[in-house]
């Protein structure tokens, strides 16, 4: 919906809340070099972690607006597509408008973010809109916002992992993630976490999971092996990986999206 533009610039005059972010712009020629597309990123998933809100580019520090050409809105347009599309995962839905200002020949670029479905991480990690400016979050507020959006529709970035089902992992290892009041059967408690979902046949498989691998850095990630002693049985054992690896199925590995890799012993 186009923004209201008088309750726009009134909010501008006011500065900064929950719902408001005010960017300066820099450019060199048609290139923007303030603010930081990682910065960008970060501010932007705040905002969907949180209850939502509205990012206007061009505005500076002492609240006047930059009245910026349209070549620089059109940079600023490419630029937001590219965050939202690249660099945030899930990627990031979004409404962009170009807003004039008054008086003045060029505008601004109103980014508005609603309230995400899901956990959304950028560049620096998972941030959440707090008061007037961003904070990351702890593991128990990723794991309290997954399992109060975890009966949302969206889908996240995940892949089943074969001949694999519910007892395949550990209590011990996944119940951490969820909240010990809970009197919900496995079954549908790792279907909230993300940590199960049904593979093609209907059968519930564990998955790789956006969310699960990052709730901490450097954290420990169980790994699937064959049990020696039967066959068919897998056990979940930890294993330490890094920061920065990607889960072989998946082709993001700038952005790892697995909390589980199965091998076979």
């Amino acid at each position: 919906m186009q923004a209201n533009t008088e309750q726009l610039w009134q909010a501008v005059r006011l500065g900064e809340d929950s719902g408001l972010e005010l960017t300066e712009v820099q450019l060199r020629g048609k290139r923007v070099s303030a603010p930081a597309r990682d910065n960008l990123a970060d501010e932007l998933a705040a905002f969907a972690n949180a209850r939502g809100g509205r990012l206007v580019l061009g505005v500076k520090d002492d609240r006047t607006p930059q009245s910026l050409e349209p070549a620089s809105l059109d940079a600023l347009m490419d630029m937001v597509s590219a965050i939202c599309e690249d660099s945030i995962r899930p990627r990031l839905d979004y409404e962009a408008h170009r807003v004039a200002v008054p008086g003045g020949n060029g505008g601004v670029l109103v980014v508005n973010v609603s309230p995400g479905d899901t956990v959304h991480r950028s560049p620096g990690g998972y941030y959440r809109r707090f008061g007037d400016t961003k904070r990351q979050m702890q593991a128990e507020e990723i794991r309290r916002l997954l399992q109060a959006r975890g009966q949302s529709a969206a889908a996240t970035d995940s892949q089943t992992v074969a001949n694999t089902g519910v007892n395949t992992l550990r209590p011990e290892l996944w119940r951490r993630y969820a909240s010990s009041r809970t009197n919900e059967s496995a079954e549908v408690t790792l279907g909230k976490l993300k940590f199960a979902k049904a593979d093609r046949s209907g059968a519930l498989r564990a998955a790789c999971c956006s969310l699960a691998k990052n709730l901490a850095s450097g954290c420990r990630t169980p790994t699937f092996k064959r049990s020696a002693t039967t066959a068919n049985a897998w056990t979940a054992t930890a294993s330490s990986t890094p920061k920065t690896s990607a889960a072989p199925w998946t082709a993001r590995s700038a952005t790892p999206c697995a909390s589980w890799r199965a091998t076979v012993a």
